[in-house]
């Protein structure tokens, strides 16, 4: 027996969908699990997951490509083409869509007309993207699939280093670089002996050097930051996939919610996570619309002298002045304490919709 996984969408997600196919994979021991992915996964992610054979949807490339005059014409129809006929040619008996979206059914129909969602599917997909629904990715996915998978716990050994995640690729989950750079002078000031680096990717660099100073920046791939990720390292970030990647190794971290991201559905996967929430109206938000007011507001409701006050709290791993959201194990699934402050008006409104389709 032969079955691929399809992960199509975001670097975070595909971390979180690796969870889920290495459950699978170990239940079904005797199965050849494969994995097509898009162009937005590094090769040295997919390299730790190297036990299962990926594929590369360059769907990304193909966007890029497809305007510039000296691509031909049938570039992308000759090498989807290609893809699909390899994939085709593999006979699988099962495919999986984990990413649950328009684009990912569209590919795996060219591998297989017959591809359809089950009912399971139809109905997690309408319960996620009800905005009242409050069920981590993971979750969704282990009950469709009739996995046993549970949340992992923080490892806390104290602080020795320290490491902030402090840009996204989505404008609305971001804070200004500016209130960043006060935070972490603030708390270099106050603890010279733990070694602190805002994180980012190479691509992401220069951004960071026009706020930091290079000698404040780690610039690493997955496989270096890796290196640095163990009991005494703790982690403070936006909605990120470094977040996602960092449960991986138990890092005690402090999620920032801004914009769209939602402090259960979008969590890193591991109990004893702190949330910092910014608490407005219309939050959370949905991905894919623009934010009304420009500049994301919602940001300014995350108080930077509180949060100095707790990271320096948690460093020491004193008695918490401000206890904000807390990921906690419930019954198998993650959930979180102190939830309730968190829905603004605008946001219970939402809970009416009920035209939610894929």
């Amino acid at each position: 027996m032969k079955i691929l996984f399809a992960s199509l969408s975001r670097i975070g997600d595909y971390i979180q969908h690796m969870i889920v196919v290495q459950a699978w994979a170990k239940a079904h021991p005797m199965v050849e699990v494969h994995v097509v992915v898009n162009d937005l996964i590094p090769m040295d992610l997919i390299r730790m997951n190297a036990q299962f054979q990926h594929f590369v949807l360059p769907r990304f490339e193909y966007q890029k490509r497809i305007n510039q005059f000296n691509t031909p014409l049938v570039y992308p129809f000759w090498s989807l083409r290609k893809l699909v006929k390899q994939l085709r040619s593999e006979k699988y008996t099962r495919m999986v869509d984990l990413s649950l979206q328009t684009q990912s059914l569209a590919f795996l129909k060219l591998v297989d007309a017959d591809f359809a969602y089950s009912e399971v599917e139809k109905k997690m997909i309408h319960e996620y993207l009800n905005p009242s629904e409050s069920m981590h990715l993971v979750d969704k996915l282990k009950s469709v699939h009739g996995l046993e998978i549970s949340p992992r716990e923080s490892v806390n050994s104290g602080t020795q280093r320290l490491l902030f995640q402090v840009t996204t690729s989505d404008a609305k989950k971001n804070i200004d670089l500016a209130r960043w750079k006060s935070l972490v002078e603030v708390i270099r000031a106050d603890y010279p002996s733990i070694d602190l680096a805002v994180i980012g990717s190479r691509k992401e660099a220069k951004q960071l050097q026009q706020v930091f100073q290079m000698s404040e920046i780690f610039v690493c791939n997955f496989t270096e930051l890796s290196h640095v990720l163990n009991s005494e390292t703790k982690l403070v970030s936006l909605d990120t996939s470094i977040k996602h990647f960092a449960a991986l190794f138990q890092v005690p971290t402090v999620e920032i919610s801004v914009g769209s991201s939602h402090w259960i559905k979008n969590a890193a996967y591991q109990e004893g996570n702190f949330i910092i929430s910014a608490d407005m109206d219309c939050r959370p938000c949905m991905h894919s619309v623009a934010c009304p007011y420009g500049r994301n507001q919602c940001q300014d409701k995350i108080n930077f002298n509180e949060l100095n006050q707790f990271v320096g709290e948690w460093i020491e791993n004193s008695q918490l002045t401000r206890f904000p959201m807390v990921t906690i194990k419930q019954d198998g699934n993650l959930g979180v304490l102190r939830v309730q402050a968190q829905q603004g008006e605008k946001w219970i409104q939402k809970i009416n919709q009920t035209n939610l389709s894929l």
